[in-house]
């Protein structure tokens, strides 16, 4: 039974989203716009200290009860917003920050960068697998809002499956905080990683909330499935971890295109070089 009715919860939610996007990642991402070196005592602190606050904000909000449903919805939101542009432009500018100079998020645009690090246009490949990526979290803020009406044993199971679903993606956006500063703005990208107040606050949230109110006793077979592939996955991965040489990201080659006149000219950020 939660302490907090679904008003606080909400105003809590909100509360904590608009500090996320109007302070946390702006003063973050311009106090340390890198490049940050993997290994590095700056990268290090900066990954720490994300790590304590997440940490200090998932405990205030579990020791209240505050249900994870109303952050993680408006988050989701924000992400499916920000996706599907792609559908519909081969410079996503929510996403790319072309013209906004990487605001609000700081994702592919570093602070006071002359341009966006992603490749503009993008290329077709490319755009496929963000098409594809657009509708997967379509799917989690359509589960995140079907959810909110279930009986609580179901609800609970839900946010098993979406808790696993937010770690997996922070432990992408992680990876990338560290080796991906060719492609990033690190610091907007930890934000969404295992240490931030994204995809990792919204993962830790949904799998305390799952084991908090799940029905006692021994796991269900479908729980066993979610949890065993998971597993797979962690152990796949960290067998590739240690086999397999870590090298920082290079930036993404210039795209070649056609003109009018069927020339080959060089792309950078959407003009012909």
């Amino acid at each position: 039974m939660l302490l907090l009715d679904a008003s606080s919860s909400w105003q809590i939610a909100l509360g904590l989203f608009a500090a996320d996007v109007l302070v946390i990642i702006p003063v973050s991402c311009h106090m340390l716009p890198g490049p940050m070196t993997p290994g590095s005592r700056t990268l290090i602190v900066a990954t720490l200290l994300f790590a304590l606050i997440t940490l200090a904000t998932l405990i205030a909000l579990v020791d209240h009860d505050v249900d994870p449903y109303p952050y993680s919805t408006i988050y989701a939101l924000a992400l499916m917003v920000i996706c599907v542009e792609v559908w519909f432009r081969e410079d996503p500018q929510l996403i790319n920050g072309s013209r906004l100079k990487g605001f609000p998020l700081f994702i592919f645009h570093q602070p006071r960068a002359a341009g966006t690090k992603a490749t503009v246009p993008m290329a077709r490949y490319t755009r496929v697998f963000g098409a594809w990526h657009a509708g997967g979290v379509c799917l989690c803020f359509f589960m995140h809002v079907l959810a909110n009406d279930f009986p609580l044993a179901q609800k609970a199971q839900t946010s098993l499956a979406l808790g696993l679903l937010w770690v997996t993606w922070g432990a992408i956006n992680q990876w990338r905080s560290i080796y991906g500063a060719a492609q990033f703005c690190q610091m907007g990208i930890m934000f969404h990683s295992l240490t931030g107040l994204g995809c990792g606050l919204c993962g830790y949230w949904m799998l305390a909330f799952w084991y908090s109110n799940r029905t006692p006793g021994s796991w269900t077979g479908s729980e066993s499935v979610l949890l065993g592939s998971f597993a797979l996955y962690f152990l796949c991965a960290a067998a590739w971890f240690v086999t397999q040489e870590r090298t920082e990201a290079t930036p993404d080659m210039p795209m070649v295109g056609l003109d009018s006149k069927g020339d080959r000219r060089r792309l950078v950020s959407g003009k012909a070089a």
